[in-house]
């Protein structure tokens, strides 16, 4: 199968531009670097821990995405440094690369507006809302990190845990 080996990614910078700087966007964005939407959601997501006094949850978290960054690199690396094309050719197509625009498009959007993105899902009125709906609340209409630290906090595995017990 193509794609699941890292002589795969081998020269992909020179075989394919694009889908190389999709990639590393994608990488960056999951190592939670700015201005992706990545960054956003571990920013978001690391606030409500420690605003719902989870600090041993948010640096559990920190260190992992640090850790995670090693392994996200290291695909950049062989896409971007290695020269030679081991991997297997990259088969691209216009729906692809339109698939490709549009993710890209996305996730620096939702890194750079991701309160404006929120609250045009508001707007959209409540059925749409409850299409993501999750525990009382759907994560979409949180649009503070005061929100998700109250909702964490409710909805954290330790919270159900004890819930649980006490019945």
């Amino acid at each position: 199968m193509q794609g699941d080996e890292l002589k795969d990614f081998s020269g992909l910078a020179f075989r394919n531009p694009f889908a190389a700087f999709a990639m590393l966007l994608f990488m960056l964005s999951l190592g939670g670097i700015p201005p992706t939407a990545g960054f956003m959601g571990k920013f978001w997501l690391f606030s409500a821990a420690i605003d719902a006094h989870y600090y041993g949850l948010a640096v559990i978290g920190v260190l992992n995405s640090a850790i995670s960054l090693y392994y996200y690199v290291r695909i950049v690396v062989f896409m971007y440094l290695k020269k030679d094309t081991i991997g297997s050719e990259p088969v691209t197509s216009p729906a692809l690369a339109v698939v490709l625009g549009v993710a890209v498009a996305a996730t620096l959007v939702a890194g750079r507006l991701p309160a404006a993105a929120v609250r045009g899902r508001r707007r959209l009125g409540p059925d749409a809302r409850r299409r993501g709906h999750l525990g009382g609340r759907a994560l979409s209409q949180l649009a503070e990190p005061r929100e998700l630290a109250g909702w964490l906090r409710v909805h954290s595995p330790i919270h159900l845990v004890a819930k649980h017990e006490a019945k």
